[in-house]
């Protein structure tokens, strides 16, 4: 009976030190699936993450090299319109000047067939020829100063064009810049409303002002025509009074003395015509040379506008970068916190199972202690009375 026990009790340790020993080999490869299974997902999320930062530089870079060759080839095409506009301008201007040089030979011509008919004549006709030719030298300066207005309105066209390109130009660039830095934009919106709003009012009072100057100068032109035209018929009513006092009185000292007056008077009006000519030349040179004046101060106006959108770019760029580093930086700090606060859960959890496990493990030690403990006193307590009895039979038999 007590090798039964024995062995019952043998058989049974042996049987619970073998569940123990497959219960810890089960719980460590549980252990080590959790963790190659978390180390698994850390990886897979890491991948990810990577893959996903890798595609988002990947379109940051697209994005950035097509801007690039956009603006390279806004560029080109800028500059190519920009050739093109001066070589139609100037073609156009050569075409104007061609045929006003060829209106002019030929108007020449017929002054020089004129005046070698005008030679052949009498001396007394020597006024009418000189009207003749002041007519054609008013009609080429005419001609000539209306080529020049047409060149001016050409020119002022093309400038229109030019400060319009400009400012979409710079419309542009600050819309990059804008798209850039959201914030900055929105407060400067305002004041950019206010600065267009000024402009236009500015570009209207200028239109205004040229074409008030255009009509000025329309109605000097006018006026210059017309007491031309009123001189000359004064000259001409003189000329046909002393054409019919020459043939009155028919004498040549006369028509002498008139002839020598008519010279000295030539004389007089060629040498006021020669100095109107050189004001006039010294005032258009004058021009020409305040407007290379403006032009260059309007170049160097646009290079230091466009140089410091360029330093405002580079610096808003900077500003950008360090911020998006700092980003970065802030989001793997908070990511790896995350992570830490993650893992410390996990363990924390695996601790309290753990401590829950071996609590469990030690009270189901103790109490099987226990248990053994009650089976041996009461397999004694049963043992005793049964020897008591069986040694009192023996006795009784004897």
């Amino acid at each position: 009976m007590a090798a039964e026990r024995l062995q019952r009790w043998f058989r049974g340790l042996r049987d619970r030190r073998e569940e123990e020993l497959c219960f810890l080999t089960k719980r460590r490869a549980v252990v080590t699936i959790q963790t190659w299974y978390r180390s698994l997902v850390a990886t897979r999320k890491t991948r990810e993450e990577y893959l996903r930062q890798k595609e988002a530089a990947r379109a940051v870079q697209t994005w950035y090299r097509s801007l690039l060759a956009t603006r390279k080839t806004r560029e080109e095409y800028l500059r190519q319109k920009e050739a093109v506009i001066i070589l139609q301008t100037w073609y156009r201007s050569l075409i104007v000047t061609r045929t006003t040089r060829v209106e002019y030979l030929r108007q020449k011509e017929a002054a020089r067939v004129v005046q070698t008919w005008y030679r052949s004549l009498i001396a007394t006709r020597k006024t009418r020829d000189e009207y003749l030719r002041q007519k054609e030298a008013a009609r080429a300066v005419q001609t000539w100063y209306r080529s020049l207005i047409a060149t001016r309105k050409t020119r002022e066209e093309y400038l229109g064009q030019k400060e319009a390109v400009m400012i979409l130009q710079t419309w542009y660039r600050s819309l990059i810049v804008t798209r850039t830095i959201r914030v900055e934009y929105l407060r400067q919106k305002e004041a950019a409303r206010t600065v267009q709003r000024w402009y236009r009012s500015l570009i209207a009072t200028r239109k205004t002002r040229e074409e008030y100057l255009r009509q000025k100068e329309a109605a000097r032109v006018v006026q210059t025509w017309y007491r031309s035209l009123i001189a000359t018929r004064k000259t001409r009513e003189e000329y046909l009074s002393q054409k019919e006092a020459a043939r009155t009185i028919q004498t040549w000292y006369r028509s002498l003395v008139a002839t020598r007056k008519t010279r000295e008077k030539y004389l007089g009006q060629k040498g006021a015509v020669i100095m109107l000519q050189t004001w006039y030349r010294s005032l258009i040179s004058a021009r020409r040379t305040r407007e290379d004046c403006w032009r260059q101060k309007r170049a160097a106006v646009t290079v230091q506008t466009w140089y410091r959108s360029v330093l405002a770019m580079r610096k808003a760029r900077d500003n950008l970068v360090r911020m998006k580093l700092s980003a970065v930086t802030i989001q793997t700090w908070y990511r790896g916190v995350l992570a830490m606060r993650s893992t410390r859960e996990d363990y924390r959890k695996l601790l309290r199972t753990a401590v829950a496990v071996q609590r469990k493990y030690r009270s189901l030690v103790v109490m099987r202690g226990a248990r053994r403990e009650y089976l041996s006193q009461r397999g004694a307590v049963i043992t005793i009375p049964e020897v008591v009895l069986l040694c009192a039979h023996r006795e009784e038999g004897s």
